[in-house]
């Protein structure tokens, strides 16, 4: 599956039961479904907190409930043909903070030696790896401790599985008619700032389908102690649990999707062509300057051969510096294939010579594609 499919079905899965069938029946049923699919796992009591519902800016691409009176950020960020979507609430009081969805957290793909593609390699995107999978207990642990470590008296007090969350992306995933690898945890954590102590909550999905993993987060921090915890927990359930994805949006969204995908095949079936092009026109000119070489080699040989012969009938004591200094009057050189040896015009860096022919031709860089047929020999 592409990157930019799955970042798709992220969009379902992490904050919605809504389904991306375009049919009448699934847009019904979720029209129907006034909360999230998290709504369950983390309860519905949040009668002691008013809540108000805001859209996201920039597309209208989902809406989600957010505690009144708290500042609120959301926003569905594009990172090359996928997009993300990411939201933040925190108190008047700047207290308790929660929080879905991270842009630093990049998209995964599985090594593949066959494609060249190994363990830790650079993409050139720092937002897009190549890495084994790696469960959510492992993945978020990290997280946490790379997010929030950097405070005092840091420390992480458990990490568990998360069933329910589990149960919920399985049963999404299914629906959609995806085969994926999902573990889900929940890390708890406390920390010390400006002498406050803060309690925090990562709920963490890592997710794989196909070759492409991803992992996906929701959290907390708050001061205080248990009572506020659990008042941060209901905020979050609520921010996460009332996420509602514009069915129109969505719609356009995997149109755009088909049609860049088509553009990019179409682009890389030109680019295949032109390179093709090139590599003809390369092979053509390197075929001319080779024959005109081995005219001139010709022509310069039977003049020096004729304006040389009795002096080299008197230089056999030493043949070997006689043939270096053939070889420097003739700009030649000694070239080998490890059995066997030839002389080529001097002056490259390297050397292919036709198997069948013994034609050659020189070049200052080691070539990426070499005609079928040549072999590279090396200088002496």
């Amino acid at each position: 599956m592409k990157p930019s499919l799955i970042s798709a079905l992220i969009v379902v899965v992490v904050l919605t039961s809504c389904s991306t069938k375009n049919n009448e029946n699934s847009l019904a049923a979720h029209e129907q479904e006034e909360t999230g699919f998290l709504n369950s796992i983390f309860g519905d009591d949040n009668s002691s907190i008013e809540f108000v519902n805001i859209t996201e800016p920039n597309e209208q691409a989902f809406s989600v409930n957010v505690p009144k009176g708290w500042k609120a950020n959301i926003a569905m960020l594009r990172r090359g043909d996928g997009v993300q979507n990411v939201g933040s609430a925190t108190s008047p009081d700047g207290n308790t903070h929660v929080f879905f969805g991270d842009p630093n957290i990049p998209s995964f793909a599985m090594p593949n030696p066959q494609l060249s593609m190994y363990e830790g390699m650079q993409t050139g995107n720092p937002l897009f790896q190549i890495r084994s999978f790696i469960p959510a207990d492992r993945f978020f642990n990290e997280y946490a401790s790379k997010r929030f470590g950097n405070n005092q008296n840091f420390k992480i007090l458990g990490t568990q599985p998360n069933q329910a969350v589990l149960q919920k992306f399985n049963n999404e995933l299914s629906k959609q008619g995806a085969q994926a690898n999902v573990t889900a945890v929940d890390v708890t954590f406390e920390y010390q700032h400006q002498g406050k102590n803060t309690i925090g909550k990562i709920t963490g999905v890592c997710m794989s389908i196909g070759e492409i993993w991803t992992a996906v987060v929701s959290g907390y921090t708050t001061v205080g102690g248990a009572s506020e915890a659990a008042l941060a927990d209901k905020c979050l359930a609520e921010l996460n649990s009332s996420f509602k994805a514009n069915q129109q949006w969505q719609q356009r969204e995997n149109q755009n999707v088909a049609m860049r995908s088509q553009q990019r095949h179409q682009q890389n079936m030109q680019m295949m062509q032109s390179s093709y092009n090139a590599h003809q026109n390369r092979m053509n000119n390197m075929q001319n300057n080779f024959n005109a070489h081995q005219n001139r080699m010709r022509d310069l040989s039977n003049t020096y051969d004729n304006a040389n012969q009795s002096w080299m009938n008197n230089q056999q004591s030493n043949d070997r510096s006689h043939e270096n200094f053939v070889d420097y009057i003739r700009d030649e050189q000694r070239v080998s294939n490890g059995d066997q040896y030839g002389k080529v015009e001097s002056g490259y860096n390297n050397y292919y010579v036709n198997e069948s022919t013994g034609e050659y031709f020189g070049t200052q860089s080691q070539m990426d594609v070499v005609p079928d047929n040549y072999e590279q020999w090396q200088p002496e």
